[in-house]
């Protein structure tokens, strides 16, 4: 998901602060987040990490693999690759995966709005 869509929020934020759908930017009052109330829905229904309209944490990168990815978007936009045959293999995996996310999303793409141009018959 951070590949595809790096602008959906952390479930957890989802949760605790109101987020447009549509932009996935925090709602804001005085600068400030605006707080989730107790009885607004998180916008779950909209959000591609979820399959049934219901937070899924587990689409989000966590610990280790976060911070490898992070490493690599560091490394892409100008910081030295470090001198670590380990973080450097980690790092062609990464972008194995992004070259992959990439692919995928673009074969998928034009068939899709190939369908949804479809006129209804």
């Amino acid at each position: 998901m951070a590949i595809t869509h790096p602008e959906v929020p952390a479930c957890s934020e989802c949760q605790a602060f109101m987020y447009d759908p549509k932009t996935w930017k925090v709602c804001t009052r005085g600068g400030k987040p605006l707080p989730r109330t107790k009885n607004a829905p998180t916008p779950c229904y909209q959000c591609p990490k979820s399959d049934d309209g219901r937070p899924n944490p587990g689409a989000e990168l966590r610990g280790r693999n976060a911070r490898i990815y992070e490493l690599y978007l560091m490394v892409r936009a100008g910081a030295p690759m470090p001198n670590d045959l380990a973080v450097q293999r980690n790092l062609a995996l990464v972008q194995l995966v992004v070259d992959r996310a990439h692919m995928v999303n673009a074969s998928v793409q034009p068939l899709a709005q190939a369908l949804l141009s479809q006129k209804k018959r």
